[in-house]
């Protein structure tokens, strides 16, 4: 080690080890040695942060240029002994980076490293105007964009060669400046994991090429695997590293060096990283569900979505799907798949989740199940071609489309792209009938989107897979749609030139089931809120839909409270909620429900309202619920009391609470309350009307 790379060591019980390359020794002068007065010192700022790890920017000074500072703090019991033997992941990272840097692999320039008792900290170089790899590689098309993944394949060739396996290289981890691939500069910033020998053995080599071609998106990024393949080969072989990747002469074009991989190991990278991100996003698919269990002693169990903070907007309007099945087929239902797949679209195409709370409840051989999810934006797909009939039995939407066999396939365009996106991701389209897509509009473009009950992560998507879906879609033409179109619209699904006689034939097949197929039977209900006191958001009802609620309220009395229509409009305009549901068959234009919701910090003078504000913290309080008689059994009350939930837990609420009558006594009420998990936490008497008090904990 020449007298220029000599490290400066330094061993106090106050401070504990540290380590400084000598020439950037004045760089941390006046910086805190522990880890948690390093969070405090001025300036600082916080760029990331985990349960192991945070990582801080430090401004500059006369004396030091601007640094990155990572604090590692061992939390797993492992992770503590190998810590106390010396090997924690702050002395890892900081011995890779040095070795880095002497054998020319570009890391940020190591500074120090230090032990403290709240933490361990590697200092480094902060690099100016880059960005991670990611996000700087969208901004580059065509012959550009193939020339910048030649030199991360480059990068991980030289990785190789200096004699270090990374095992968590990803592009996430790889920062990059420059405007072109001829001043392009990487540099690798993490690594902790690494694992320094004298030759990284093939299989090694290859699990750090299936690292960063799954990071790149695997066979869904389009050629960037063979081009990040092609710069691997050709330096690979120039560096003496491996001959057995490339075929052909090494080529130069645009000022790096490439060379054709052979196909089987292209083919085999590509199979290895679509089966480690089929157990990822499997994994991911599994881990966002957030599961309580508790109504009943189990008798019914509440998923729902952990919010990200207290600002989640929950839908002005939701719907609430409903259904009754044999326990033995409990995840067969509709509001179960609709979950389910809301979890796909969310966690796989990173769009915002449709479904908000999940709630199936077992009693007996029979199992209920109750989804909360968004109403869908634009028409159904009927309604888009025509082919529904409105209330008065005409075509609704674009009548000339009706039976237009010439016009069919243009029309469908946007349902054959949404088609192609899912089977991309691997996901399958089940019995996507034209009922179950939406048609819209965004940014001017009319777009498609399916019910996400249809949504079934599966991986690899076969020919024949993708042949069902497509036959689902011209299912609607049953007779209207001449044969050769029906291919024609088959093919464009499945991106096929034409159709063989087999492939024709499990199309039928699949239509001839579809036909006769028959959509297990659940219920859907609308409910919308009509006041939201938080949002500042009024609106304005109407002096007829005022007198339609409160005929509503008066209709329930005794049970809740008689009001006047000046103090029934004033208790409204009091209430941090208040949600109705649709009208259902037998109720004409009337909403078949009511809810009326409060908060702590509500403006309300009920007694009853005060004692739960007396004892209950973070409560959202239900003031009255009226459900028209025309409407009872129907699963009215229910969707209001899950719409109520799902916002409620969407707001970080920690219960809800209610007063039910006991003089007269509501024993319909009662039992109503306890099937959906609410208990007694006391009673009370307010203006000389005794009442039980209820509690649900969220």
């Amino acid at each position: 080690m020449s007298s220029r790379d000599r490290m400066i060591l330094a061993t106090s019980r106050e401070n504990g080890k540290r380590e400084v390359v000598s020439r950037r020794g004045d760089w941390l002068a006046g910086i805190p040695t522990e880890a948690d007065a390093l969070l405090a010192f001025k300036g600082v700022r916080l760029l990331h942060s985990n349960r192991d790890r945070k990582v801080l920017w430090i401004p500059p000074s006369p004396s030091r240029p601007t640094l990155i500072a990572k604090i590692h703090r061992e939390k797993d019991t492992a992770a503590r002994w190998r810590r106390r033997l010396g090997w924690g992941r702050a002395f890892m990272e900081w011995r890779h980076l040095r070795h880095a840097e002497r054998v020319g692999v570009p890391v940020p320039r190591p500074v120090g490293w230090q032990t403290s008792a709240s933490g361990d900290v590697v200092f480094t170089e902060y690099l100016l105007d880059t960005e991670e790899f990611p996000n700087f590689i969208q901004k580059f098309h065509g012959p550009e964009r193939a020339a910048i993944l030649r030199h991360l394949g480059a990068l991980v060739a030289r990785l190789v060669r200096s004699g270090m396996e990374a095992r968590d290289l990803h592009t996430g981890n790889i920062l990059a400046r420059g405007t072109d691939s001829s001043n392009l500069q990487l540099w690798v910033v993490d690594l902790h994991d690494a694992r320094i020998c004298e030759n990284v053995l093939e299989h090694r080599q290859e699990s750090m090429l299936v690292q960063v071609a799954q990071s790149l998106g695997g066979i869904r990024a389009g050629q960037d695997v063979g081009f990040m393949l092609q710069g691997w080969a050709a330096h690979a072989r120039n560096l003496g590293i491996n001959t057995g990747w490339g075929t052909g002469p090494v080529q130069v074009e645009d000022g790096v060096s490439w060379m054709r991989v052979i196909p089987e190991r292209k083919k085999r990278i590509e199979q290895r990283v679509e089966k480690k991100e089929m157990r990822r996003r499997r994994r991911r698919i599994r881990r966002l569900l957030v599961c309580k269990v508790g109504d009943r002693k189990g008798v019914a169990r509440t998923y729902w979505r952990d919010p990200k903070g207290s600002e989640t907007i929950f839908p002005r309007r939701v719907r609430v799907r409903s259904c009754k099945l044999p326990a033995k087929n409990k995840i067969a239902g509709v509001p179960f798949r609709s979950w389910r797949g809301s979890l796909i679209e969310s966690t796989l195409m990173q769009r915002q989740a449709t479904a908000h709370l999940l709630r199936l409840e077992t009693r007996g051989p029979s199992v209920s199940q109750h989804v909360v999810e968004s109403v869908p934006a634009g028409v159904s797909l009927l309604k888009y071609v025509g082919q529904e009939p409105s209330m008065n039995n005409e075509t609704a939407i674009n009548p000339e489309r009706q039976g237009n066999s010439a016009t069919i396939i243009e029309t469908l365009k946007p349902v054959v792209v949404a088609l192609q996106q899912w089977h991309l991701q691997g996901i399958r389209v089940l019995n996507a009938l034209p009922s179950f897509w939406h048609m819209g509009t965004k940014e001017g473009k009319t777009i498609a989107t399916v019910d996400s009950a249809c949504l079934h992560y599966q991986g690899r998507i076969s020919l024949n897979d993708r042949l069902e879906d497509a036959a689902a879609v011209s299912a609607l033409y049953q007779d209207e749609m001449a044969h050769d179109d029906r291919w024609k619209l088959i093919m464009k699904c499945c991106g096929l030139g034409h159709l063989e006689e087999d492939q024709k034939r499990i199309v039928l097949n699949r239509l001839a089931v579809l036909f006769s197929w028959k959509p297990e039977a659940f219920s859907s209900l609308e409910v919308s809120c009509i006041f939201e006191h938080d949002r500042q958001r009024d609106l304005s009802l109407s002096d007829e839909m005022y007198a339609r609620l409160h005929a509503l309220n008066e209709e329930n009395a005794p049970e809740v409270g008689s009001l006047e229509v000046s103090a029934f409009q004033k208790l409204l305009g009091s209430a941090h909620r208040v949600w109705q549901s649709e009208p259902v068959a037998n109720t004409g234009d009337d909403p078949s429900g009511m809810l009326v919701v409060m908060t702590r910090n509500s403006d309300y003078d009920s007694p009853n309202f005060q004692w739960f504000q007396d004892g209950f913290e973070h409560f959202g309080y239900i003031d009255r619920i009226a459900v028209d008689a025309r409407a009872r059994k129907q699963g009215v009350g229910a969707a209001l009391y899950l719409t109520l939930e799902a916002w409620a837990r969407s707001r970080n609420l920690k219960r809800l609470v209610c007063e039910v009558n006991l003089e007269p006594r509501n024993e319909v009420s009662l039992a109503f309350h306890r099937s959906l998990g609410f208990r007694e936490v006391g009673q009370y008497v307010g203006r000389g009307k005794p009442v039980v008090m209820l509690e649900k904990p969220l």
